[in-house]
């Protein structure tokens, strides 16, 4: 996999290597140095440590090269995962829409659900990418996933309102016959209902059944949680 290395990443690479080379080098020299008996021990070993010194220092030069590249793999993991629970977030609000079907649904929510899928295969364009841009793909990935949220959060209140909505409508039928008042609101808010207006309908029939109910929205509130 490749990844979006800044020019201070290849440069530690380019120094590590360069220093390596070098290293490498002055140890061919030592052993030669040693296969001749040309330096005495004392120098030799002065020698030694200077290479281990100088092996420590490249090898943490080294260590930070990698660290970097272990953040950029981990992020990419990371939203790999964060990938997969907004995408199961989604699959949510299209089952939840599916088993509750709604007479009307407004433009406004397939905006948002053009929106979310839009910014979902935006995060997947990305993790295609050779090389992955971290920086972009994280960002891809926090606005999918508040867009999807959002997504989630409509999709669940407007169903919410729409349920009690109708249970509204049906708990205030056994007053109609009683209270013309009753019947004609409930009369207003079926028709909100069938136009997609769920809100409006929720309150009127509220507001019409509660002069004979003052508690109707708790019993449907108890009703609705179980």
């Amino acid at each position: 996999k490749m990844y979006d290395l800044n020019e201070d990443d290849i440069q530690i690479i380019h120094d590590v290597n360069k220093i390596l080379v070098v290293i490498n080098d002055d140890y061919k020299k030592m052993v030669s140095k040693d296969q001749t008996k040309s330096s005495p021990y004392s120098m030799l070993n002065e020698e030694i440590d200077n290479l281990s010194n100088r092996l420590s220092m490249m090898e943490n030069d080294f260590d930070q090269a990698l660290k970097s590249l272990g953040n950029m793999y981990d992020d990419e993991v990371r939203a790999r995962e964060q990938l997969e629970e907004i995408q199961q977030f989604l699959k949510i609000c299209k089952d939840q829409m599916r088993s509750y079907k709604l007479p009307v649904i407004n433009n406004s929510y397939f905006v948002q659900l053009n929106e979310a899928n839009e910014a979902i295969n935006e995060v997947i364009k990305e993790l295609e990418k050779k090389p992955i841009v971290i920086k972009i793909l994280n960002t891809r990935v926090d606005t999918a996933r508040d867009l999807v949220l959002k997504l989630y959060n409509t999709t669940t209140d407007m169903i919410k309102t729409a349920r009690l909505a109708e249970m509204a409508i049906v708990y205030g039928n056994r007053y109609r016959s009683k209270f013309e008042e009753v019947n004609q609101g409930l009369n207003d808010a079926e028709e909100y209902f069938y136009k997609g207006n769920y809100k409006d309908s929720l309150d009127t029939s509220i507001k019409v059944t509660s002069v004979v109910d003052e508690n109707i929205y708790r019993k449907l509130m108890g009703i609705y949680e179980k």
